[in-house]
C-alpha cells in the first residue's frame, strides 16, 4: 500500500488548484497584518457573516453543547 504523508497530499492539491489558475502565498505577505493586506482581520468580516447565518460551522450544534 502506498504511503502519503499530510505534506505530499498538501502538496498534490496545491499543484492542482495551480492548474486552475490559483496561486500560493504566504499569510506574511497577504494576511491581515502584512504591508499588502488581502483581507482586514478575520473578525472584520468573518465574524459578522457567522451572526448573520451566511456562514456555518460545520457541527455548531457541538459547539453549544460544549459551552454549556
Amino acid at each position: 500500500m502506498t504511503y502519503l504523508s499530510e505534506a505530499a497530499i498538501e502538496q498534490l492539491i496545491l499543484d492542482q488548484l495551480g492548474t486552475f489558475g490559483y496561486a500560493l502565498s504566504a499569510d506574511a505577505e497577504i494576511g491581515p497584518v502584512s504591508s499588502v493586506p488581502a483581507h482586514g482581520a478575520y473578525a472584520d468580516f468573518l465574524l459578522p457573516m457567522l451572526m448573520e447565518g451566511e456562514v456555518r460551522i460545520k457541527d455548531a450544534e457541538k459547539f453549544n453543547e460544549d459551552a454549556q
